[in-house]
């Protein structure tokens, strides 16, 4: 494993503030970093676009209350759930999380979660077929295969595995992490044009480089006012805060990175733009471990309570999704064998002992550097 020293050091950004750099042709530059995320060109255009990564946030949304179902004894098609992963051959019915969501009419968008499932990997196939698999299991569950309701959650009987966690959880790495730390601020999407205005006519006042930062923004956060205790807050900008902002500083750290870093862009600052992909990386794969080490520390918790099995169990499956997504940053600190080894210590939550869970935790907390103090409070 690769252990990463902190970039917090290089950020030293207020709210709003003049921020001078050198561009990679040695010219000095100075520009405005805003404290929203928001920009616009000369004649006052918005150039902020995102609206595909909001509508799939609404449909993972909708999956998960589908899938939740089952907690109540329903029965969940396998079928239906594919089909709203692929986003075909289904009526959305909150139809965009909001009459003036940003992402809009889900019914007459093209996008889908699955075909944005660990793409331009090697393994992509195997990554989605993955979640069609766990899919499968869950509505098998739901059937009375293998599956029981504990502490009001639909768990395997066999190992204690519970599918809506790894799905849900699971998808926020391989789809939204993925994409936020590996494509969109990938070379395949940073080394784009940055001179010229994709299509003004059609609103498009952006261009293609500011439009692939907008996306992995998107998929951080729906918020242009980003605000890391609001109640608002979803997926990313919802387990970026907690114990991870207060202890890591994830949350102020990704969004002063994002607003930076799309300055910078405007700016044609790419030195800059740089030093902010490195940090939205580091401060991401922070969160996404972060937040697993937080769901193991209440596992041994709920183990060392005696408490119920099934809330044990949640959380350990909440842990273990998180584990998942550790695979999928742009600067990994595990490596894909890593990660499986450590999700294959956790085959079986039913006999996991309070010394395994600590054993899963401290290699997560050493491989990105966090202290014990830290490990143990978050």
């Amino acid at each position: 494993m690769i252990i990463k020293s902190n970039l917090l050091s290089m950020i030293a950004i207020s709210a709003v503030i003049s921020f001078a750099s050198c561009t990679n042709n040695d010219d000095d530059v100075s520009y405005t970093i805003p404290d929203t995320y928001e920009f616009s060109d000369s004649d006052g255009n918005s150039t902020v676009s995102f609206s595909g990564q909001t509508q799939r946030k609404d449909m993972l949304g909708e999956i998960t209350t589908y899938m939740k179902t089952g907690n109540s004894g329903m029965t969940v098609d396998a079928q239906q759930l594919q089909n709203m992963y692929a986003n075909s051959g289904y009526t959305w019915l909150q139809n965009g999380s909001d009459p003036a969501d940003l992402g809009g009419d889900l019914n007459a968008s093209t996008k889908q979660l699955q075909n944005k499932t660990g793409n331009g990997r090697p393994d992509e196939a195997d990554i989605q077929n993955y979640f069609l698999s766990l899919m499968d299991g869950l509505s098998a569950a739901s059937n009375g295969t293998d599956g029981e309701i504990l502490s009001g959650y639909l768990q395997s009987a066999s190992t204690g595995k519970e599918w809506v966690q790894l799905i849900e959880k699971g998808l926020m790495g391989a789809c939204f992490y993925h994409n936020i730390s590996t494509y969109y601020l990938g070379d395949s999407k940073m080394n784009v044009d940055n001179t010229t205005p994709v299509d003004p006519e059609a609103g498009k006042y952006y261009t293609e480089m500011e439009h692939h930062w907008d996306e992995a923004y998107g998929y951080f956060t729906d918020q242009i006012d980003y605000d890391p205790n609001a109640s608002t807050k979803r997926f990313w900008g919802k387990y970026a805060g907690g114990s991870r902002e207060e202890l890591l500083g994830t949350a102020t750290a990704l969004s002063e990175a994002f607003r930076t870093g799309r300055a910078a862009i405007s700016a044609d600052d790419m030195d800059t733009r740089d030093q902010q992909i490195s940090i939205v990386r580091e401060q991401m794969e922070l969160a996404v471990g972060g937040t697993a080490i937080y769901y193991l520390n209440k596992a041994f918790n709920d183990l060392s309570s005696g408490a119920e099995a099934g809330t044990k169990n949640h959380h350990l499956a909440e842990a273990e999704a998180f584990i998942y997504g550790l695979m999928f940053g742009g600067e990994a600190s595990f490596s894909k064998a890593e990660v499986e080894e450590m999700m294959s210590d956790m085959s079986d939550y039913n006999s996991l002992t309070g010394a395994d869970i600590h054993a899963i935790r401290d290699q997560i907390a050493t491989g990105l550097n966090i202290s014990d103090s830290h490990r143990d409070n978050l």
